[in-house]
């Protein structure tokens, strides 16, 4: 069986083998392309943006795989409707498997395809959702100003909650024109089915990426009142709701700090660094001053997945602040690793986590009660010693790689036949 997939991002394998930085996104995608090399009942063949001028085709572990430059991913460019019409005669897959649904060129390729029964998208984050929350907790001010960088590229806070708005109609679109959806909590569940009740949704657990099923988190190994998020550069990442709270953290735990993966949003270094801060960006550094928390909260930069294995590792805590996730492959990395885990309690996180058992739950609308849950995984080695033990033993039966590739073979088998 010959399944084409297609991923908004390159993968770390295909990445290496045409000399390009892999992306640090898309955890689940490597998690099973990993599993599927030489499967001797899938034939995959992968598609995705690259930093070429060309298309370019290559097999790598296996894999065929078509580069395609970026820049026609940019604009409405018949080319790349050409590219795929070559692409779909020359491969002839049985199935096309979409990850992402919320951009033209994903909706152009399935119309491209035109083979309703034989398509399959996987549920990722549910844009249409995230539009109607991305700018929850923020100022009106903050919203709709603009920055010069935001003059510069004709986008601010506001703007870019509208563009999540279109990209969520091209979602319902795509997903209106697939008979099959890939899901994993009963929150991609219900948003699927309201962009199109007559879908067929198969559940299939993640596969992780493969380091994070080789370490364990050790309490006498971590760096002690450490928080760990994994994100920060969007709104609806929380950042700003957790600044203030995260300041009454430190009045009872002086030694605390907050580690973030990701891009600093501001830079202090020179006045070109100034003018390129845009307002989310702009914001942050107010509120961190604000709070006295600037020392406090430390940006990592872009991590690849053994350094930022290596960050779950360190920390005492991992926080995810999200004002809406679906599934957050990063509570469910954290799990597997079995690293105490506070989250806010919204989307599809409410899949991954049972409150008091393998993880702690506070409610969007209140921060502050984050502040006593992370004090008391701080204060009671017991309590986090509790957490980890059950969070990594339901994450192992979870995650486990072998029972969700042979559940992946049985929703192409069912989509096959």
């Amino acid at each position: 069986m010959k399944v084409l997939w297609h991923t908004n991002i390159i993968l770390p394998i295909f990445a290496k083998a045409l000399n390009q930085k892999p992306s640090v996104y898309g955890g689940w995608m490597t998690g099973f392309i990993e599993s599927l090399v030489h499967d001797q009942f899938i034939q995959l063949v992968v598609c995705f943006p690259a930093s070429s001028k060309v298309v370019k085709n290559g097999n790598v572990d296996g894999i065929d795989y078509y580069a395609i430059p970026a820049k026609f991913y940019k604009k409405k460019d018949r080319k790349l409707s050409s590219i795929y019409q070559t692409i779909l005669r020359q491969e002839n897959p049985d199935i096309l498997h979409v990850y992402g649904t919320e951009f033209p060129h994903t909706l152009l390729l399935i119309q491209t395809f035109n083979q309703p029964d034989r398509t399959v998208i996987n549920l990722q984050g549910i844009v249409s959702k995230i539009s109607e929350i991305y700018t929850y907790g923020l100022p009106d001010q903050v919203i709709h100003r603009y920055t010069f960088r935001d003059i510069i590229r004709h986008m601010n806070i506001y703007k870019q909650q509208q563009d999540y708005k279109k990209r969520g109609l091209l979602e319902k679109k795509a997903i209106s024109l697939s008979k099959h959806v890939i899901g994993r909590t009963s929150f991609d569940f219900i948003a699927s089915k309201e962009m199109n009740s007559d879908v067929t949704y198969h559940k299939l657990n993640e596969n992780l990426r493969t380091v994070f099923y080789k370490h364990k988190w050790d309490i006498n190994h971590i760096d002690r009142f450490s928080i760990f998020m994994s994100q920060s550069h969007d709104p609806f990442k929380g950042l700003h709701l957790i600044i203030p709270a995260f300041s009454e953290i430190i009045k009872i735990f002086p030694d605390s700090k907050l580690l973030i993966a990701g891009k600093k949003p501001f830079d202090d270094e020179s006045i070109i660094s100034k003018i390129k801060i845009d307002s989310y960006g702009l914001y942050i550094k107010k509120l961190l001053k604000k709070f006295n928390v600037y020392s406090k909260v430390v940006f990592l930069g872009e991590l690849d997945e053994e350094k930022m294995c290596k960050s779950f590792l360190n920390a005492h805590v991992f926080l995810s602040s999200s004002t809406i996730e679906n599934e957050s492959n990063s509570v469910s990395e954290a799990k597997i690793l079995g690293v105490p885990t506070v989250s806010s309690e919204v989307g599809g996180v409410t899949s991954r986590i049972t409150h008091q058992v393998d993880g702690l739950f506070y409610p969007l609308s209140q921060p502050n009660q984050m502040v006593n849950l992370i004090s008391s995984i701080f204060a009671d080695d017991q309590l986090a010693l509790r957490l980890s033990v059950e969070a990594q033993h339901r994450a192992i039966n979870l995650f486990d790689k072998e029972k969700n590739i042979q559940k992946l073979r049985e929703i192409y088998n069912s989509i096959y036949k």
